[in-house]
């Protein structure tokens, strides 16, 4: 099993995820970089990237559950081994992957919240610490404006 520390199925949906370590990353992330590699590479390359990362082929990632960091570099390694035999790096799949998180994230309809953190790439950047907050309060306004 890899040093990411997700070792343990809970029934076949999701992951475990070892509770002793920080868990800084949304599965948002993960679950934009499953659909991107699906559907550039196909299913079973996505499972062959599971499996070299050390994950069952049958691995989900929830959109609201915290993972460790590791995941996401750990994934981008195990793309470069397995879709291109090293041809391309981890740092240019992780690369790719940042430009799909983009579209991904509008299609799901976050482009309010992400154009509230800036005007631009940078300060979205600069204040993706602060995104949760932003969505707080972008949330709660929009609930008031209804009543």
């Amino acid at each position: 099993m890899s040093s990411i520390e997700l070792d343990r199925w809970k029934g076949n949906t999701e992951l475990e995820v070892d509770e002793r370590k920080a868990c800084a990353m949304y599965g948002i992330l993960l679950e934009s970089v499953q659909l991107v590699i699906r559907e550039r590479y196909g299913d079973d390359a996505w499972r062959r990237v599971l499996v070299t990362a050390g994950l069952s082929a049958h691995s989900v990632f929830e959109v609201h559950r915290g993972y460790s960091d590791d995941v996401l570099p750990t994934i981008a390694d195990a793309c470069s081994a397995a879709l291109c035999d090293g041809r391309r790096s981890a740092d240019q799949f992780l690369a790719e992957f940042g430009r799909s998180f983009v579209g991904y994230t509008t299609c799901l309809g976050y482009a309010p919240v992400m154009r509230a953190t800036g005007r631009h790439f940078r300060d979205f950047l600069a204040g993706i610490d602060n995104l949760h907050e932003t969505m707080r309060f972008t949330l709660l306004a929009a609930n008031l404006t209804q009543t």
